[in-house]
């Protein structure tokens, strides 16, 4: 389905800028849906934000390298 596609392609360019920005996440997210001129069905079908921010984060933070702790 087209829409299914789309809607993974708008969530892979999220997850690029969540790894390559600095950014707030929510930020990203709402930025990347409103570039992408979403339609009623496909706002629809969309995750809503509180439910792929703390994935999002947790890809983030297991970017980053660890602080040492000595």
């Amino acid at each position: 389905d087209a829409r299914e596609t789309r809607k993974r392609d708008i969530l892979n360019k999220i997850k690029h800028r969540v790894l390559d920005e600095d950014t707030s996440i929510g930020i990203i997210i709402e930025e990347e849906y409103r570039k992408a001129n979403l339609s009623v069905e496909e706002k629809q079908m969309m995750p809503l934000l509180t439910q792929i921010e703390s994935g999002l984060h947790k890809l983030r933070r297991k970017s980053l390298p660890s602080i040492s702790q000595n």
